[in-house]
C-alpha cells in the first residue's frame, strides 16, 4: 500500500469535507486546482493548456479526499464512472455528452426526467431517436445546487465549464490507468488530524 501525504495546503478542503460543508469544499477545489495550474491571477481554467499542467498528484489527492469524506458519494472516480456509463455506441459531442452527464449528477434539469431518474434505464431512453435538447430542460444557477449528501452521485465538485470537466475526467483515467487499479492509497496527513 503506497501513502499519500496531504500537505498543509488540503487543510481547510479536509476541514470543509470533515464537517459536510460541501459548498465550502467544492469552492476549496476550485482554488487549489486553479493554484495547481498556477492561474489564480487569470482566475479560471483552460482545458487544453491549464489541466495538463496541473500534477497527478494533486488530482489524486483531490479525488481520494472527496472519496473518504463523502463514502464515495463524490469525486472525480465517481464522476468518470458516470461517465462511462453513457452509452459508448452512441456518437455524440462532447456538448452532448455533457448535456447527458449533466442531467445525471443534477446539474440540469430536463423537462421529460426526474433529476434523480436513471436515464439509461432499459427501455426508458432511446438515444438514437430521442436526443436531449439544451432548451427541454434548464441549468441549475450555483445557489440552486444541492450541497448536501442528498444530492445525486457525483454532484460534487462542479467544474466551471464542460471542457474542464471532460479534461480533468480524462487525465484523471490516464492516471488511473498508469496505476493499472492496483494501487491503494492511504492518506496520511503532515498537519493535525481533523477531529
Amino acid at each position: 500500500m503506497s501513502q499519500i501525504v496531504v500537505a498543509l495546503k488540503y487543510k481547510n478542503l479536509c476541514q470543509y469535507l470533515s464537517q459536510h460543508d460541501y459548498q465550502s469544499a467544492d469552492i476549496e477545489t476550485r482554488i487549489l486546482l486553479l493554484k495547481a495550474a498556477g492561474q489564480m491571477k487569470r482566475g479560471w481554467l483552460d482545458d487544453k493548456v491549464d489541466i495538463p499542467m496541473i500534477p497527478d498528484i494533486d488530482i489524486l489527492i483531490l479525488d481520494r479526499l472527496w472519496q473518504k469524506y463523502s463514502n464515495l458519494h463524490f469525486g472525480f472516480s465517481t464522476q468518470s464512472r458516470i461517465l462511462k456509463s453513457i452509452p459508448s455506441k452512441i456518437d455524440i459531442h462532447d456538448d452532448e455528452l455533457y448535456l447527458y452527464f449533466s442531467m445525471l449528477v443534477g446539474w440540469w434539469i430536463s423537462e421529460d426526467y426526474p433529476v434523480y431518474e436513471t436515464l439509461f434505464t432499459p427501455n426508458r431512453y432511446d438515444l438514437n431517436s430521442n436526443k436531449l435538447d439544451v432548451n427541454s430542460g434548464r441549468w441549475l444557477e450555483y445557489h440552486e445546487l444541492n450541497f448536501s449528501k442528498h444530492s445525486p452521485r457525483g454532484h460534487l465538485p462542479i467544474p466551471e465549464d464542460s471542457g474542464v470537466l471532460l479534461a480533468l475526467l480524462a487525465k484523471f483515467e490516464e492516471i488511473s490507468n498508469l496505476q493499472q487499479n492496483k494501487v491503494t492509497f492511504d492518506i496520511k496527513y503532515d498537519f493535525q488530524e481533523i477531529v
